[in-house]
Formats: structure tokens, C-alpha cells, sequence
């Protein structure tokens, strides 16, 4: 996954091999977060992650059509295949994530929460 992201600038934006590294990082990232988590909280790992996929693709499409809750943006057809105009693989971007901090943080006590989306914003 590092040397993905390291190799990323060496190519042309918008080409295919940027593509193709953008969506092996991805692939990684959640692939290695949902392991881990797996591993800490069996079966339940995969509802969170499949949940977490479904909702921050309905707030992307929600986000690029209204400008609601992250202000006006809209996706570029670099990123694809997309739904409703919006990448599908930032949905499991957003999940990898998002794994990866709950379990980074899951022994915090006080305050997890807010530092949880401090973490993923």
C-alpha cells in the first residue's frame, strides 16, 4: 500500500496507471482494516463495514448533489466506475478508514468519539 501511494506522483494525473494504483491503495486499506477488525470482533466487523460502505456512498451522492454536509464539490470522471456520479471506491476508502481509527482508538475512554472524527475528516 505505501509503495502505491509513494508511486502515485510518478505518474501522469488522471492516467490509467494512477487509476489503477488509486483503486490497489484502496483495496489494501480496506482489505487490511477488515482483517483486522475481523480478528477483534469476528462476524460484526463485516456489518460495520458493509454499513459504513452503504452509508458514506449515500452521503457522497447526497454531498455532490446538494453541497450538504461538506459544502459544494462534484467528482471528475478520472475515479471510476462511479454510481450517481460519485467514485465507488471512496466508499471503501472512507470504510478503511474508519476501521482503522475505531481500532487505533478502541482502548480511549474519554473523548473517542470526537477524536474518532476528528480522525476521519
Amino acid at each position: 500500500m505505501v509503495a502505491g501511494m509513494i508511486a502515485t506522483p510518478l505518474f501522469d494525473q488522471g492516467g490509467d496507471e494512477r487509476r489503477v494504483l488509486a483503486l490497489v491503495v484502496v483495496a489494501t486499506l480496506f482489505v487490511s482494516a477488515v482483517s483486522a477488525a475481523l480478528h477483534d470482533y469476528g462476524q460484526r466487523a463485516l456489518v460495520a463495514a458493509a454499513s459504513i460502505v452503504v452509508v458514506t456512498f449515500a452521503v457522497e451522492i447526497l454531498g455532490s448533489k446538494t453541497g450538504f454536509p461538506f459544502g459544494e464539490y462534484d467528482y471528475t470522471g478520472a475515479l471510476t466506475p462511479q454510481l450517481f456520479g460519485v467514485p465507488i471506491v471512496v466508499s471503501f476508502a472512507w470504510a478503511g478508514i474508519t476501521l482503522t481509527v475505531h481500532g487505533a482508538l478502541r482502548n480511549v475512554r474519554r473523548g473517542r468519539i470526537a477524536l474518532m472524527a476528528c480522525a476521519i475528516t
